[in-house]
C-alpha cells in the first residue's frame, strides 16, 4: 500500500502523467492537422484563385451596369421619350444579366470553406486573412451589393425621369391635338357628331389609331389666335393672346383656339395671329391616342369624341352670366352656383382695358346662354377647366336609363351611390325634361360599374358635384 505520507505524492505523479499523455495527444493532432494543412494548402489558395477570377468577372458585369446607368441624368434633356424608355429597358436587362454572376461570385466566396475540415478552418481563417488576393476580394464582393442598390435607384429616377417628360409632352400634346380638332370643327361649321363622322375614315362607327393619324396628316393645322382690339384715346393698346398656365388633359387651352382680345372704346378691329403647335408627326400621335381612350378601350366612340372635343369650365366662386361680352349696362340671365359645369362656346376674350377675361358658355344646369368672367382684374379665379370628374356629395342611385323612372329588363336594382364616391364622366350632364333632373352618365371609379346619375335635383338639392384639377 502507499503510505499517508506518500499519497499527495502520488496524486501529482498520476496527474503529471495524465497532462503528458494529453500534451502527447494534442502534439500528435497539431501535427496531423499541419501535416494536413501543408497538403490542403495549396488547393486552399487555388480555390482563392479561381474564386477570385469569378469575382473579376462579377466585376467587369459590374462596370458594364455602371457605365450605362453612370450618363442616365445627362440624357434626360436630350432624349426622347421613346428612346428614354427602351433605354431604361435595355439597361434593366443588362442589370439582371449582371446580377446572375454577382450572386455567383458572393456564394462562392462564402462557400470558400465548406470543402475543408472543420478542424482546418480556423487556420485557413487565418491564411484567408493575410492573403492579398483574397483581401482584394473580400472587399469587392462586399462593395456588390451598395454598387447594385445605386445602379437600381439610378435607373428607378431616370424612368421617372422619363414618366415627368411624357407627363409634359402629353398634356402639350394633348392641347395642340384639341386645338386642332377644335379649329377643324369650326371651319367646316361642323356639330361634333358630324365631325365626329369626318375622321371616322373607314366609317365602322369608331375612331381608331389609323383613322386618327391619317385626319391629322390632311388637317387644317393653321390654329390662329383672334385679337378683337378698340383703340383709346389716349393710347395704343397692344392686344395680347392669352396664355394658360395650365392644361387639363381632358381639354384643350380655349385661347389656343379662339382667344380674342377686347380693348376699350371705338371701332373694332380684328388680328390674327398663328398658334404656334408642337411637332404632331406620327410617332406623337401614336404616343397621344391611347391617352385620349376611355378605361379598357381601344377606340373612340362618338359619344367619347363629343365628349372630348367639348371644353367645360367648373364654377369655383359663385357669378353670373350675362347677356353681353362687356360688364357695363348688361343683364343677368342665369346664376351659376359653386360647382356648376358650363360649355365654353366662344372665347376666353380679355377686355384690355380692364383686364378681364371673360368666355360665351352654355350652362349644363338650365342650359342658359350667356357671357361669364373666368378671370377678374385682380387675380380672382371664377372658372377653371374641368367638369369631366363629380364626386357624390349626396347618397343617390345609379340607374341604367336617363329617366331614373325606367328600368331595363332583366337588369337588377339601382346602384347606391354613398358620399365620397368619385364619378368620371361620359356623357351630360343633361337636363332629363319630364322630372327636371339635371343628369350624366358616368362610370364610377371604384368598381367600373356604369350608369345614370343626378346631379341636381328638380328642387335645387345637389347630389354631386365636379372635382376641381
Amino acid at each position: 500500500g502507499v503510505g499517508e505520507g506518500s499519497l499527495v505524492l502520488l496524486r501529482c505523479a498520476v496527474g503529471i502523467s495524465r497532462q503528458m499523455q494529453l500534451g502527447q495527444r494534442l502534439r500528435t493532432e497539431r501535427l496531423e492537422r499541419e501535416k494536413l494543412l501543408a497538403t490542403v494548402r495549396r488547393k486552399f489558395f487555388e480555390d482563392i484563385r479561381a474564386v477570385s477570377k469569378q469575382v473579376e468577372a462579377a466585376e467587369l458585369e459590374m462596370a458594364k451596369v455602371e457605365d450605362l446607368v453612370n450618363p442616365l441624368g445627362k440624357m434626360v434633356s436630350r432624349t426622347g421619350i421613346r428612346e428614354m424608355y427602351a433605354v431604361a429597358a435595355r439597361v434593366e436587362e443588362v442589370l439582371k444579366k449582371s446580377g446572375r454572376p454577382v450572386r455567383a461570385a458572393r456564394k462562392a466566396v462564402e462557400d470558400l470553406f465548406l470543402g475543408f475540415e472543420e478542424r482546418l478552418r480556423d487556420d485557413l481563417r487565418t491564411l484567408y486573412k493575410s492573403d492579398a488576393v483574397a483581401k482584394r476580394m473580400e472587399v469587392q464582393t462586399l462593395r456588390f451589393n451598395a454598387r447594385i442598390a445605386r445602379a437600381e435607384n439610378l435607373l428607378d429616377r431616370f424612368r421617372l425621369d422619363a414618366l415627368r417628360k411624357e407627363s409634359s409632352v402629353v398634356t402639350e400634346l394633348k392641347a395642340a391635338v384639341f386645338a386642332v380638332l377644335r379649329h377643324n370643327k369650326r371651319v367646316k361649321g361642323q356639330s361634333s357628331e358630324d365631325f365626329f363622322d369626318v375622321i371616322d375614315i373607314d366609317h365602322d362607327g369608331s375612331i381608331d389609331v389609323e383613322d386618327f393619324v391619317k385626319f391629322f396628316a390632311t388637317a387644317d393645322r393653321g390654329v390662329r389666335v383672334k385679337t378683337v382690339k378698340k383703340p383709346i384715346a389716349r393710347a395704343k393698346v397692344q392686344a395680347a393672346p392669352l396664355k394658360m398656365d395650365h392644361v387639363r388633359a381632358e381639354v384643350a387651352p380655349a385661347a389656343a383656339i379662339d382667344g380674342s382680345v377686347v380693348n376699350g372704346d371705338g371701332d373694332e378691329e380684328e388680328v390674327e395671329k398663328p398658334m404656334k403647335l408642337p411637332t404632331l408627326d406620327d410617332d406623337a400621335l401614336r404616343l397621344i391616342f391611347p391617352k385620349l381612350l376611355q378605361d379598357g378601350a381601344e377606340e373612340i366612340s362618338k359619344d367619347a369624341f363629343v365628349s372630348l372635343v367639348m371644353l367645360r369650365y367648373v364654377v369655383l366662386q359663385r357669378t353670373t352670366l350675362t347677356d353681353r361680352l362687356g360688364i357695363d349696362g348688361h343683364e343677368v340671365v342665369a346664376e351659376l352656383e359653386e360647382g356648376d359645369v358650363v360649355e365654353v362656346c366662344e372665347g376666353p376674350i380679355r377686355d384690355v382695358a380692364t383686364g378681364i377675361w371673360r368666355v360665351r358658355a352654355r350652362s349644363f344646369k338650365d342650359g342658359a346662354v350667356g357671357w361669364v368672367t373666368v378671370r377678374g382684374n385682380r387675380g380672382g379665379t371664377f372658372l377653371r377647366e374641368g367638369g369631366l370628374v363629380y364626386k357624390i356629395v349626396k347618397e343617390t342611385i345609379l340607374t341604367d336609363c336617363f329617366d331614373p323612372s325606367e328600368k331595363l329588363e332583366g337588369h337588377s336594382e339601382p346602384k347606391k351611390l354613398k358620399v365620397g364616391e368619385v364619378l368620371d364622366v361620359l356623357e351630360g350632364p343633361l337636363k332629363e325634361e319630364k322630372t327636371k333632373l339635371t343628369r350624366l352618365r358616368a362610370k364610377l371609379r371604384s368598381d367600373g360599374s356604369q350608369g345614370w346619375v343626378t346631379l341636381r335635383g328638380n328642387t335645387g338639392a345637389v347630389f354631386a358635384r365636379a372635382v376641381l384639377p
